[in-house]
């Protein structure tokens, strides 16, 4: 049941996550000046994680696992999803929906051959990318948060249940 749990929670705090980067995005876009390159640069982001999720959900990396890698790698990410975003961010909504439809597939197959490097010594070694939309996301998720399970334990499993505090078949005990 706990797997089971965490296997149902992990696509839907990314699908949170994700929406919440779009909404980002979106507002941002309305923020004359450095509302459209800040845009951009999310968009950039966006792709990469958009590209490299199938990947490392194959792999078995959890949500907080992934996003913190892709924090210590943000410059790598970056320029990956710069092509893709290059060619996708100044079109109109249907033909930006057509070219992301036919390169989607490209990058992700890029990303599985990809070996995504830090960030080198000058920048940030990691840099908060989702910080606002982490937040926002983990705190709806705690909103509808049923209490914790702890992992299946074998040893559990081998103590004997408790004897009946009645007596069997009806005779006292």
């Amino acid at each position: 049941v706990y797997w089971i749990s965490l296997n149902i929670a992990d696509p839907i705090i990314s699908i949170i996550l994700e929406s919440l980067m779009i909404v980002e995005i979106c507002l941002l876009c309305l923020v004359p000046v450095i509302g459209a390159p800040l845009s951009f640069v999310l968009t950039c982001w966006l792709h990469s994680l958009y590209s490299f999720e199938y990947f490392w959900v194959n792999k078995g990396m959890g949500y907080d696992k992934r996003l913190d890698y892709f924090q210590e790698r943000w410059l790598y990410f970056l320029g990956f999803g710069l092509p893709f975003t290059g060619l996708t961010f100044f079109l109109s909504y249907v033909n930006s929906s057509t070219l992301f439809a036919v390169l989607f597939p490209i990058f992700i197959i890029m990303a599985v051959a990809a070996k995504p490097v830090r960030s080198g010594r000058p920048l940030p070694l990691s840099l908060p990318v989702f910080f606002p939309t982490r937040q926002v996301s983990n705190f709806l998720m705690s909103m509808s948060k049923i209490p914790k399970q702890s992992p299946p334990n074998n040893a559990d499993r081998a103590t004997p249940s408790p004897a009946p505090a009645a007596g069997v078949a009806g005779r006292p005990a």
